[in-house]
């Protein structure tokens, strides 16, 4: 089996790529102390202090790949630029002094969107750092979905399950096209598998409307959700307030990029991946039920 190396291996995503790819790989996690481990026999973990990286010949010894998951998510974070861009950096300097053959770095949908904060310019940052490596894959998902996720369509579920009204900013007319963690890992391991390279933003087959996903959700609970709309003025207010208190719950950027539609084609994609995307109205409805 090929050795690879992973980071974020405790994420939403690191945990549903670890149940795929243990089958076929032996794993390396770089890992911070007293994280969470399991007991795969092929998955070793290595402790990493990810502000003052090192890394040991061990960690890379035979390795053919890196999976680097990990990063911040909140732009008021005041380590994000030395974990998203630093770490990156030096993980990528790492994979080429030990002739790791490739890198796979997961990106995100907002580093071509409008909006932009400290997570987005961080993100564009790191993939620069990525580049440098000759055979590298950056995905860019859109917003993804999948059981046990805690945030954004996982956060509307557990809202929409505890109180029957969600609020909304704007009409809710704007069209997202959500990705599944399923499709996510799909990518990687085809990625993997073919030699697949370059920068591929992915998504669902199929665009929602938000209020769409709001009935898709309220159809699974059979329950009857009231929306209330709050005006884009309104929105940014309250972002404003939040920043203030150095809440990431809402920023300026996610409202921007709220004011258009997210709409994609993944025919081409599809192609380059030799996989079907599934249609996240029916994956939504799956795992709210």
């Amino acid at each position: 089996m090929h050795n690879i190396v992973l980071t974020g291996a405790n994420s939403f995503l690191g945990n549903h790529l670890i149940q795929k790819l243990n089958k076929s790989y032996n794993i390396n996690c770089l890992v911070r102390p007293n994280s969470k481990r399991t007991n795969y026999s092929n998955i070793k973990y290595y402790e990493v202090d990810f502000l003052n990286p090192v890394f040991k010949k061990s960690m890379f010894n035979n390795i053919f790949a890196v999976i680097h998951i990990l990063s911040i998510k909140s732009s008021n974070h005041p380590d994000i630029f030395k974990i998203n861009v630093d770490f990156t950096k030096k993980l990528v300097e790492a994979a080429l002094l030990y002739k790791v053959k490739k890198f796979i770095y997961i990106s995100s949908e907002s580093v071509q969107l409008p909006g932009e904060d400290c997570y987005t310019k961080s993100k564009k940052k790191a993939e620069k750092e990525v580049t440098v490596h000759n055979n590298h894959l950056i995905l860019r998902p859109t917003v993804i979905y999948g059981k046990k996720n805690t945030s954004d369509i996982g956060f509307l579920i557990a809202m929409t399950k505890r109180i029957p009204v969600v609020p909304i900013i704007g009409n809710g007319k704007q069209l997202i096209q959500p990705i599944s963690v399923e499709d996510v890992v799909k990518c990687i391991d085809s990625g993997l598998l073919h030699n697949i390279s370059g920068i591929h933003l992915i998504a669902g087959q199929n665009s929602l409307k938000y209020r769409e996903i709001i009935k898709v959700i309220s159809m699974a609970l059979g329950k009857n959700i009231m929306v209330i709309r709050i005006p884009f003025a309104m929105g940014y207010v309250i972002a404003k307030f939040f920043s203030l208190l150095k809440l990431h719950f809402l920023q300026k950027s996610q409202i921007d990029n709220l004011r258009i539609d997210r709409v994609y084609s993944m025919d081409q994609t599809e192609k380059i991946f030799r996989l079907k995307f599934s249609d996240p109205k029916e994956g939504i409805y799956r795992i709210t039920k």
